[in-house]
């Protein structure tokens, strides 16, 4: 289920659809920190990035910031976190 809800979020930002991608982004999320295994995932880690990059397009910059901070210390390693967060600095 999951899985269903990153590629919903997935389809709507490309349309432009930003809020339901983001809404989808985030019920992927939840659906993640529901089961121990996903928890980790790298499902969960791109849904979560996604997320903040459309909380982002979507004038919710300090927000964004908020969430690409908390997952780098989440998961210190994920390259995608690092190249939005310095995106978004750079802007």
């Amino acid at each position: 289920m999951a899985k269903c809800y990153f590629n919903i979020g997935l389809i709507c930002d490309k349309k432009g659809q930003f809020l339901t991608a983001s809404n989808s982004y985030r019920l992927c999320m939840d659906k993640c920190e529901d089961d121990e295994n996903l928890k980790k995932s790298t499902i969960f880690k791109k849904a979560a990035t996604n997320y903040a990059v459309t909380l982002e397009k979507l004038g919710k910059r300090d927000d964004a910031l908020k969430q690409l901070k908390t997952l780098k210390q989440k998961f210190d390693d994920e390259i995608r976190v690092f190249n939005n967060l310095g995106i978004l600095y750079k802007r």
